[in-house]
């Protein structure tokens, strides 16, 4: 799972596994390690029958993002690629944004077998 953070957004990329593990197992998480006995950044994100909306939190540690099971499984299943939603954060809103991973169009030396097949691949331009 990939993480962005820009201005005042947060975006998750999922692989096909990663979309099938959060739909399957309702979580999936990654962790950052810096150093031998640093402190970790980790993120989740969290597919829950109570969530009303999708939620981003963050709690000095770890950051988690949760949805809607039930928006989980319609995107999973499905083929929509994101799932997109803003929650009040002071003077502005907090984007949040989750979507389904692509394969990159040109080789960049990335590992991304597992990325969704990209919609314009083997388009003329």
């Amino acid at each position: 799972m990939k993480l962005r953070l820009r201005h005042n957004s947060i975006r998750l990329r999922l692989t096909q596994s990663e979309v099938r593990q959060v739909r399957d197992e309702w979580r999936v998480e990654e962790r950052i390690e810096f150093a031998p006995g640093a402190a970790a950044l980790e993120y989740a994100l969290v597919s829950s029958t109570e969530a009303v909306d999708v939620q981003a939190e963050w709690n000095g540690q770890a950051l988690t993002v949760t949805a809607p099971q039930s928006l989980i499984e319609h995107w999973a299943n499905s083929g929509e690629v994101t799932i997109a939603a803003e929650q009040p954060a002071g003077r502005t809103a907090l984007k949040i944004v989750v979507e389904k991973d692509f394969q990159c169009l040109e080789d960049r030396g990335a590992d991304d077998a597992d990325a969704f097949p990209h919609p314009h691949a083997g388009a003329v331009c």
